[in-house]
């Protein structure tokens, strides 16, 4: 817990003006980021910076996902497939003229990037359980996504209530 609470107030000085860190500091900041074995990344709470070692980091993640009642491992990469269901959907709003001018090009999926895993340290429980992140941004249904939340935001902040929808596949 020291050492732990020693390196938080080291990483915090990322985020503060460096001017007013000392030398000793940066060394050592700069130093653990050149470290292939150790991995920097925010905390879940806080805005604290973590380093961890990073096979711990893997082998906690990795736990993560070995959980077959959250996660299952997929035959395929279902991807295309994703951007398929997500284009034949954009052009059947295209056709019904359903785009203003623009729209249609700002929604077509134009990458082949799946969602990007990762997780985060919990460094305020007993031994920094990870908190699993997906994050969407580039992935194909992205851009669809994105538009649809600019139409629907507006419509949702004079609610007194909100109903949520999760769309499978799209």
């Amino acid at each position: 817990n020291s050492v732990r609470m020693k390196c938080t107030g080291l990483f915090s000085a990322m985020n503060r003006d460096f001017g007013s860190t000392n030398v000793d500091e940066l060394k050592v900041l700069k130093r653990l980021c050149k470290d292939p074995d150790i991995v920097i990344l925010k905390a879940d709470k806080g805005g604290a910076t973590v380093a961890m070692n990073k096979l711990d980091y893997v082998a906690k993640t990795m736990e993560l996902l070995g959980d077959t009642s959250t996660y299952r491992i997929l035959q395929k990469d279902p991807t295309k497939s994703i951007i398929n269901k997500a284009v034949i959907k954009i052009l059947d709003f295209k056709r019904q003229d359903k785009f203003c001018v623009g729209e249609y090009g700002r929604v077509y999926p134009r990458v082949l990037v799946p969602p990007r895993f990762y997780s985060l340290p919990k460094v305020h429980k007993e031994g920094n359980p990870l908190r699993p992140i997906v994050s969407n941004i580039g992935s194909p249904s992205y851009a669809l996504a994105k538009y649809l939340c600019d139409i629907i935001s507006p419509l949702v902040d004079l609610c007194l209530s909100t109903i949520y929808f999760v769309f499978q596949g799209v």
